[in-house]
């Protein structure tokens, strides 16, 4: 994560409202972006946990992508995977890059836009329930707009619990769906004790995820990473088991 100071960047599309709602939120956004796929977890008229995930998105943020929200009265957590995306909230400005969450709150004037990298792949999750704003609080998150420490072994494990819970429908969903809305935000109380090069490894195993038949050199991903090879050795190891 890193401060912006230009806020010149937001302003070079002139965005047109796109949706208003009853409640006064407005969307807006230029529409240049793949939705990989959408979770839809649990809604408000059927919730019954105090605390829950309602939606999930896996989004591919291209070039152009440009979005921004007003007077939403929900919650949002954006988990940078790889690329880099340019943030506005309210007045204050930063560029995310992989191992950065973004947390959205209630009401702020949100704006998202794909940074320098020319992409963004990131996962979104909108969290509700009564208890909301009270665990906002509780764990600390009230004054924070970027966390950039996450345990990000146990962050995927979580997002991928959350969405296996849309194949599996039955009577105990709802439960276990507030349990891990929980243990995201314990997650966010402790972050990892890890330096900044430890968390951009994630974006090498993204990187060859996708490029699994191209051939790419130790040097060429340790200098996506910022470290030395060894370092990028024993981190991988560390983080995925793998050397």
């Amino acid at each position: 994560m890193k401060p912006l100071q230009n806020r010149r960047i937001f302003e070079e599309h002139r965005l047109a409202l796109q949706q208003k709602f009853a409640d006064g939120m407005e969307v807006y956004f230029r529409r240049d972006f793949r939705i990989v796929k959408s979770y839809p977890l649990l809604f408000e008229r059927r919730a019954r946990e105090p605390l829950y995930t309602m939606i999930l998105y896996e989004h591919h943020c291209l070039k152009d992508m440009h979005y921004r929200r007003r007077n939403a009265a929900f919650f949002s957590m954006e988990v940078i995977w790889d690329g880099s995306l340019s943030v506005r909230l309210d007045d204050r400005m930063y560029l995310l890059e992989p191992g950065d969450c973004l947390l959205i709150h209630p009401y702020v004037d949100a704006e998202l836009l794909t940074g320098p990298a020319g992409f963004c792949v990131k996962t979104s999750l909108v969290i509700d329930g009564v208890l909301r704003d009270a665990a906002i609080s509780a764990f600390g998150l009230e004054k924070r707009d970027v966390l950039t420490r996450p345990d990000w072994n146990e962050l995927r494990v979580l997002i991928q619990s959350l969405k296996e819970l849309c194949a599996e429908p039955g009577k105990n969903q709802d439960e276990k769906n507030g349990q891990l809305t929980y243990r995201l935000f314990q997650l966010f109380l402790h972050p990892a004790e890890t330096t900044g090069a430890f968390q951009r490894i994630s974006g090498a195993a993204e990187y060859l995820e996708k490029h699994f038949a191209e051939p790419v050199s130790m040097t060429a991903l340790a200098e996506m990473c910022g470290c030395s090879r060894m370092h990028l050795i024993r981190c991988f190891k560390q983080m995925h088991g793998i050397s």
